[in-house]
């Protein structure tokens, strides 16, 4: 048991310490059905499912419809505000997991007709840059919590394994006393058994004496 709290204590000390900022990025991708301009986001401590979860819950709070066909994320008329006002877009969304564990997620905003980059719309793409940052930076704080809230579940288990150590360390060294006492009392037991042992023998041979002189008595007048 207390191998495996080391082996839990040590992945998330280091997944602590391998923590790193969340990256936004503009670039070509094969997304939507085509090399579409996309962002790349790339996000630490979390799956691709978590992360793909995580982004349809929020289109879904946009108004989209949101189907996953060929791995590869749809949502549908996304009514996104801060990015394009009311109206309606077409957001493609997918994963690639990177070689050091973290995930990379592509999203493609279809304006209609368009889709967006920075060039053609700056403002919209601003917002949209600074959307895909948030979600990613909670959801690195939000695995991260969890870490926390399972490192600290360990170290509390940690800390009622040693409390249990110390007294039965201290229960131990009371039994040694109560031992030691014993053996003490039983060694002077000893002792006095001997003595009381010689005793009884020396009575016992007095004994045997006085039957024999009996049976000599009784011998003379038979």
């Amino acid at each position: 048991m207390r191998k495996l709290y080391t082996t839990a204590l040590t992945a998330l000390m280091f997944l602590f310490s391998s923590a790193q900022k969340s990256t936004v990025d503009e670039r070509n991708e094969k997304i939507g059905g085509g090399n579409n301009n996309a962002l790349v986001v790339t996000i630490y401590e979390n799956s691709e499912e978590s992360i793909l979860k995580g982004w349809k819950s929020i289109m879904r709070d946009n108004d989209a419809k949101v189907n996953t066909k060929d791995g590869e994320q749809f949502s549908d008329n996304a009514v996104i505000k801060r990015i394009n006002g009311n109206n309606t877009m077409d957001v493609y969304a997918r994963t690639e997991k990177g070689k050091e564990g973290e995930v990379k997620l592509i999203v493609a905003f279809d304006l209609g007709g368009a889709f967006m980059s920075s060039s053609q719309h700056a403002q919209a793409f601003n917002e949209a840059k600074k959307m895909l940052q948030e979600f990613a930076d909670n959801l690195t704080k939000d695995a991260i919590a969890d870490q926390l809230k399972a490192a600290e579940k360990v170290l509390a288990t940690m800390n009622d394994d040693q409390e249990d150590l110390v007294k039965k360390n201290k229960d131990l060294k009371e039994d040694i006393t109560e031992y030691k006492e014993k053996i003490t009392k039983a060694e002077s037991a000893i002792k006095t058994n001997d003595e009381e042992q010689k005793k009884k023998l020396v009575e016992i041979e007095g004994q045997k004496k006085v039957v024999e002189d009996i049976k000599k008595k009784k011998a003379a007048v038979d």
